[in-house]
């Protein structure tokens, strides 16, 4: 599995266009979706528009840091002519096309906003279809997938509910790894209360339950159980890109612990015993 954040991390702030990396193609799932020049368009805006803070964002969410920030953003957006873009990525693997939109920006000297490309900067908002962030491994499930890729697709426009969506992929992990959401007897039967509904555990005893057998992991669970909540409990909640960055870093190295890894051991361990078996009389 790759994920590469460091490339994630530009479309945080204004890019230019003619240095905009290669993205994960959500068709192939290769790092080789690219913006060919003359595939994208601009509007001019109308009136002014309040940009995302291209610092601000990445810092502290209070205090001197943040303030900091949001002058330095005000003071660089004034050298800039603003305008929306909208237009397509291209994957020179599978030749398949992403629609993209956000915002653009262009040097307040720039004679011509439509004729010097190289000049302009864009600042991707909203991909259909989502990108992918990380190049799965074979192993990966399709329900695992599934929900990364509905955080993927709120990235860019809204970190919390990005972070949110992080949580119910663990909860789907944990259910994977035999840590189900319902209380269960020896038979693996769901039990009932006195009124017959299912009992159900919580996150944070589903993770306690799992850390008996694999400490080494309790800590990685509880952060992203934690930013899930921070995400989905606190409407005043000063989730940032980094945060979410972080996280996928955490699920990423998960998923490589929980189904890459496990699967590649159990299928080193079958060709080890199709050996021993086929040459057992030869040692």
């Amino acid at each position: 599995m790759k994920f590469k954040r460091n490339i994630i991390e530009r479309f945080n702030s204004f890019i230019r266009c003619d240095k905009v990396p290669s993205l994960c193609c959500p068709y192939c799932n290769k790092w080789s979706l690219n913006l060919p020049s003359h595939t994208h368009q601009y509007t001019k805006n109308a009136q002014a528009f309040e940009l995302p803070l291209t610092i601000g964002d990445m810092t502290e969410s209070e205090g001197v840091l943040n303030f900091l920030g949001t002058v330095a953003s005000n003071f660089e957006h004034a050298k800039y002519s603003i305008a929306k873009v909208s237009g397509f990525f291209v994957c020179a693997q599978c030749e398949e096309s992403v629609s993209f939109c956000g915002q653009a920006r262009f040097p307040k000297d720039t004679p011509s906003q439509g004729s010097n490309d190289s000049l302009a900067e864009i600042y991707p908002q909203f991909f259909f279809p989502p990108i992918d962030f990380i190049e799965h491994g074979e192993c990966t499930p399709e329900h695992i997938k599934k929900e990364l890729k509905k955080s993927f697709a709120l990235y860019f426009s809204d970190p919390r509910s990005s972070g949110n969506r992080l949580r119910v992929c663990i909860e789907k992990i944990l259910n994977d790894l035999g840590f189900p959401e319902f209380e269960t007897d020896e038979n693996g039967n769901p039990i009932r209360n006195e009124k017959g509904k299912v009992i159900r555990r919580s996150l944070h005893a589903r993770i306690d339950i799992f850390s008996k057998s694999k400490p080494r992991y309790t800590d990685m669970l509880l952060a992203l159980k934690i930013l899930g909540n921070e995400s989905s409990h606190n409407s005043s909640s000063k989730i940032t890109r980094k945060d979410i960055l972080d996280a996928y870093e955490i699920v990423n190295y998960l998923i490589e612990e929980f189904y890459d890894k496990e699967d590649q051991e159990e299928r080193i361990k079958r060709l080890s015993g199709s050996i021993n078996e086929k040459y057992k009389d030869k040692g």
